[in-house]
Parts: structure tokens; sequence; C-alpha cells
């Protein structure tokens, strides 16, 4: 009886314990956002594009950050983030999801979230990045989309070694390459000049469906190691005919990679690779294989705090942007004397190659940021970029003569430079 009696006024407490918790609960609001004003230069010189381009100052990105908390295990986020060149409505609501928290271990979120896989992806934001620009496998949205709208389930585990997942299944729109910052630089370095761009008015922004998934480690927040992987079970693949306008093919794309943070607390390294795939479902090549195409990113960044003043430097390279390219046997590009054109096209009947565009650029970045007080972040950066365009032949038995498509710039690389002053509440 005596234990009936004990049990029954346990539970009590509990109750009364866990009623009273609940009613001290306040809900809670957050508000924070930044403000970004950028001077940039560049001394790209087009060689078969557009018009050099002029030095522009002005507002390049401005957001806007909430959370509400009714409860202690429910949130509910938004994020809107505008900058100078956004031409699609959709893009300004990076983030506006819901998520309930059983515990750390298990956390389910349905909305739209920014994907969950690169560091760098997560925390974009000016106010949280030493350098000016982002790194090129994230800012290009070829090997991860910037934001998947659907399911994430992600969890946390541990005290000084945390273990973590994520996974996500969902929606994503179709970016591309879609340019950056006061001079449209950033983001498409590597496609300035090339007959097929995801940033072209041909480009058609549909949503594809995807996936997500992500493991990691970290140990005291010294050192951070996580595995990533995306599915695009439905993607887009561009062909042009003749070097006019690209079609897209329906296609499927994959892509993986690895990241690690070392903080020592002054000095910070970052570093990603990522490599993926690309392959049609609807369209052959000449040689009776699907179109394909391989990806692959990578960079390496370091930093060092003394007071006020972040000195850094990275190197940055990108190899995405491939798609086939038709194209008759006298274009241009290919420099084959006429000679050898009257002999493709009546000996051997080819009156036209399938090739494969590829496109690659390595930049390298030096910079200094100051942070008077944290709300003010002044940064100066300097990027050297080389592009290096070219295409593969995959009409069998034919090899296109050395150099035959270079970079349309006249000398291949360009300098860019940027003075960005963030004000952050």
């Amino acid at each position: 009886m005596k234990l009936k009696h004990l049990l029954l006024s346990a539970l009590v407490l509990l109750t009364t314990t866990v009623t009273f918790a609940q009613e001290e609960w306040e809900p809670q609001t957050f508000v924070t956002g930044y403000v970004n004003t950028a001077a940039e230069y560049t001394d790209i010189d087009y060689k078969h594009y557009w018009n050099d381009i002029d030095p522009a100052i002005g507002l390049s990105e401005v957001a806007l950050l909430t959370s509400y908390k009714p409860l202690s295990n429910l949130e509910f986020k938004g994020t809107l983030v505008y900058h100078n060149n956004l031409s699609d409505i959709r893009d300004l609501f990076v983030e506006a999801y819901g998520r309930y928290t059983f515990n750390e271990g298990f956390k389910v979120s349905l909305g739209k979230y920014l994907t969950p896989l690169s560091p760098v992806n997560q925390y974009f934001f000016a106010p949280l990045n030493t350098a000016a620009s982002l790194p090129m496998l994230v800012s290009h949205h070829y090997l991860l989309p910037q934001s998947i709208s659907g399911l994430q389930l992600s969890g946390e585990f541990g005290e000084d070694i945390k273990m973590g997942y994520n996974f996500t299944y969902g929606s994503y729109l179709s970016v591309g390459h879609s340019a950056f910052g006061m001079v449209g630089i950033q983001g498409r370095e590597d496609i300035l000049g090339l007959p097929i761009s995801t940033d072209s008015e041909d480009f058609e922004r549909v949503s594809h469906l995807g996936g997500s998934g992500r493991i990691y480690a970290n140990y005291k927040g010294l050192l951070n190691l996580g595995l990533n992987y995306f599915d695009g079970r439905k993607s887009l693949f561009a062909i042009s005919y003749g070097g006019g306008a690209p079609e897209w093919k329906s296609s499927s794309k994959n892509s993986y990679g690895v990241d690690v943070q070392l903080n020592l607390g002054s000095a910070k390294i970052n570093g990603e690779y990522w490599v993926g795939s690309e392959e049609t479902k609807e369209l052959k090549s000449s040689t009776g294989d699907y179109y394909s195409a391989e990806f692959k990113g990578y960079y390496l960044e370091a930093m060092y705090s003394v007071g006020k003043l972040t000195p850094f430097v990275r190197l940055d390279y990108v190899s995405d942007v491939q798609g086939a390219v038709v194209l008759p046997v006298n274009y241009e590009l290919f420099k084959l004397d006429q000679q050898t054109i009257w002999y493709l096209e009546n000996v051997l009947n080819i009156s036209e190659f399938d090739t494969q565009l590829t496109a690659d650029v390595t930049s390298y970045t030096v910079g200094l940021t100051f942070r008077p007080i944290y709300e003010i972040l002044l940064k100066a950066e300097y990027r050297h970029i080389m592009p290096s365009n070219d295409f593969k032949m995959l009409t069998p038995g034919i090899d296109l003569p050395q150099g035959s498509a270079s970079s349309y710039l006249e000398d291949g690389s360009f300098n860019h430079y940027t003075l960005s002053l963030v004000l952050s509440f």
C-alpha cells in the first residue's frame, strides 16, 4: 500500500513539474539582418562576347533572418536574401521552415531550407564569412543546390566528440550559374563567353526531385569532418546544335563531397573537395552512349586573426559547366583548313562534330578584413581568375587540332577586386 502511495505521489510530482515547466516557457522571437554595400572592378577583356564591364558601386546584398519559438521544442525560421542580380522571386526566400525537436538526437523539419551539406552553403551570409566572395563550388550551385524544399531529419550526439547527421528529400530549382555581385562575375566565372550557359534567357527554371545526406564529427570545436552526398534524380543536361541556344534534356545528377574545418583559435583552415557526374536519360551521343559529364570542385583557405584584423588566402578550383555541342566541321573554333573540311564532308561524309564542352577555372584569392565592432565588417579582396574552356571530341575516329578551342578571353585570365562594407544588427 505504501508503495502504491509512493508511486502515485511521484507521478503527481512529475506531472506538476512538466506542467509548470510548460507554463514557465515564454515564446521567443529573434530578428537579425545585414546590408552589404560593395565596390567592384574587373579588368576582364572579352574577345567574342560582351562589352567590357564597368566598375560598379552599390547595394550588393541585403538579408533578413527571423525565428520564432512558441514552444521550447518547436521553431519556425524564415530567411530572405536579396542581391542586385536577383531575377526570380523564388530565390528571395532561401529558408522558410518549421522544426520540431523530439530530442537533440532527432529533429524533423518541413519547408524550405539551405541544403545542409557544405558548411559554407549553410552559412553563406556576408557577416559570417571572412572573404567577400564564396568558394566557386558553392556559388555555382552545380554540385549542390542552394536550397531544398521538403523533409529534413537531423540530430547530434555526444559531448567532447559530437557525431551528427542530416538527411533531406524534396525538390530544388535548377539554379545554374546565376550572377552575383555588383559586376556579375561571382557565381559564373567559368562560363563567360561560352555558347552554353545556364544563366541564359533560354534556361527554364523548373523544380527537380533530389535528396541529400551528411554525417559529421566534431572534436571539442577544434576539428570538424563532414561526409556529404547529393542525389538529383531529375535534372537537366544542356545540348547545343550549331553553337546556338541550348536545349535541355532530362538527366540524373549526383555528387559526393568531404569537408574539413580546423579551428586553432586565431588561426583557421577550411577545405572541401567534391566530385559529381550527370547523365542524360533520353539522348545518346555518336558513340552510342548517353551523354554524360563529370564535375569537380575544391577549395582550401586559411585565415589568421590579429586583433580586429584578419588576413586570409584561398585556392579555388571548379570544373562544372559541361554540355554536349554539335557543331558543323567548318565552325571557326576548330581552325580546320579548307582541304580538311572538304575531306571530312565529301570522303568521310561527316558534316558535324559531336563534342563535349568543358570549362575549368582556377582562382587565387587574398584579402583582409577589419571588424572594429561586431556589427561592422570591412572586407578588401583581390582574386586572380583563370578560366580554361575546351571541346572534347566524341565523334569516333576524329581528333581536334591542338588548341582548336581555347578560352574566349584574350589571355585566358583576369583580375577581380572587391571592397565590401557589411552592416549587421
